[in-house]
């Protein structure tokens, strides 16, 4: 940011590390539509911010942000947060083998088999702090670890999800949790074994779950509930209807889709076409859709999935350490497509970092520097 420090204090939920400090100055501030030069943020004694202004009538003290420029904090839109404790494991392989996207699926396995109630609350505190601290305030978790390791569910079917929601209680991050409907392994295929606690039996046990954990949200502050599916592969495309046709007018919609060239030709196999054409062609896709990755789908998709008002969420870091591709971010934009980042495997937990990549990878592919 033109070399000054900067800043991401703009969440309301933003937490002081110093009570005593009741306001602060910026040189500038963004606000989400405007800069405010200078800028007076008022905090209330356990850090929320009060107040936003450019002049300040009170007299009592300010705190100095030398060189500051403060700008809105990020939502970290795409998160498995049990895969932080495998972050960096599958970086490894014997000389002249050849890993891919599905050889690590493999590995995330037999960690995800090894991570209990307690684990799983550890490790999302252990992430959503990183997050914290690099400038994230609020977290999507896109949960589909839901069962015990033999895939039955816990006394309280909810338990994993509450334990990330007490995770983001503890570090002070809003959350919106995202449990996933997983139900096939993958194109009209049974799951495997390495699947089994992800598995929801059908939709309606799906969601069951879902109004219970809606009752449960309640006593979370900042908390809140969305729906998804994992991907086409581990859905079936009639549940997948209906799943969007209940889907209430502000309930927002995640699904991992056209990740990789398998999944795509898999899809064209099945299904007759290409995923995120099916989508476009069954699904009332509008603003509540937000498709993540769809790093292999064309210019006709693109230009329908914009005019429809459906996001991409691109995780760049993932994106690159899982050799995904990439998204055609230049079209996407060309048509005004709507697009958030999010950190999904945590290999990187800097926003930042994940524009960074992002912008990268553009230009490598564009050969342009813009």
């Amino acid at each position: 940011m033109c070399g000054k420090k900067v800043s991401k204090c703009c969440d309301r939920s933003f937490k002081m590390k110093e009570k005593s400090v009741k306001c602060l100055k910026f040189e500038a501030l963004w606000d989400g539509r405007t800069w405010i030069l200078p800028a007076y943020v008022d905090f209330s004694e356990n850090g929320t911010i009060l107040n936003i202004q450019a002049a300040r009538d009170d007299t009592g003290p300010v705190e100095i942000f030398e060189g500051g420029i403060a700008i809105p904090s990020f939502v970290n839109a795409h998160s498995h947060a049990f895969q932080y404790a495998m972050a960096g494991e599958a970086e490894t392989s014997k000389y002249g083998s050849r890993q891919n996207f599905w050889s690590w699926r493999d590995l995330m396995y037999k960690v995800a088999d090894n991570i209990g109630p307690d684990e799983c609350e550890a490790i999302a505190c252990m992430a959503y702090k990183e997050m914290l601290r690099h400038g994230y305030t609020h977290v999507v978790e896109f949960h589909y670890l839901q069962h015990d390791p033999m895939g039955h569910p816990y006394t309280n079917r909810c338990e994993l999800a509450l334990r990330h929601l007490n995770a983001a209680n503890r570090v002070g991050m809003g959350i919106t949790m995202i449990p996933v409907y997983y139900n096939r392994g993958g194109f009209g295929q049974a799951p495997d074994r390495g699947q089994q606690r992800f598995i929801f039996r059908d939709l309606d046990a799906y969601h069951d779950y879902i109004d219970d954990l809606v009752s449960q949200t309640r006593h979370y502050p900042g908390a809140s509930v969305g729906v998804g599916a994992h991907s086409m592969r581990a859905v079936d495309t009639r549940d997948l209807m209906q799943m969007a046709e209940r889907l209430q007018p502000d309930t927002p919609f995640h699904i991992h889709v056209a990740e990789q060239p398998k999944e795509v030709e898999d899809c064209l196999s099945y299904c007759g076409t290409r995923p995120v054409r099916w989508m476009l062609d069954h699904l009332p896709l509008d603003n509540r859709f937000n498709l993540v990755h769809a790093t292999y789908t064309t210019q006709e998709e693109l230009s329908d999935l914009a005019s429809r008002g459906a996001s991409v969420i691109l995780c760049p870091s993932t994106e690159a350490n899982l050799a995904d591709g990439f998204f055609s971010l230049d079209q996407f934009m060309d048509v005004g497509g709507q697009w958030t980042i999010g950190s999904d495997s945590h290999i990187g937990l800097d926003p930042f970092e994940e524009l960074r990549w992002l912008d990268y990878g553009r230009r490598l592919r564009t050969g342009e520097r813009l």
